[in-house]
């Protein structure tokens, strides 16, 4: 599954290294994605960096990893973001990725 971070702090680091790990393809974000160059290092070869809109639209599912008291500021970032994709056909891509990890276990 195709895993876009936005948010590569403690929390959005620690999942993407794990989820590299057990195989899936991370993009890493964050506004300064040359500061990412060893948690990426860390993730493997399945892992990458780049900016908030690219692990957006990079994403079958889309973990957003921001401190709350950052969050109005990037409200405008996040209109943008999700204009640029349809939500219906990210909702139907996130259930039928649930679907298929529930199969799996």
């Amino acid at each position: 599954m195709k895993i876009g971070i936005i948010g590569s702090g403690n929390i959005g680091g620690t999942l993407g290294v794990l989820w590299a790990k057990a195989g899936h393809q991370v993009l890493f974000s964050s506004r300064h994605p040359d500061e990412l160059v060893d948690l990426v290092n860390r993730a493997g070869a399945s892992a990458r960096a780049g900016m908030p809109r690219e692990a957006a639209a990079f994403g079958d599912v889309v973990l957003i990893s921001i401190p709350y008291v950052r969050c109005h500021r990037s409200a405008a970032i996040w209109l943008r973001i999700w204009q640029a994709r349809s939500c219906w056909k990210r909702a139907i891509r996130i259930r039928r990725a649930m679907a298929r990890w529930q199969s799996l276990h």
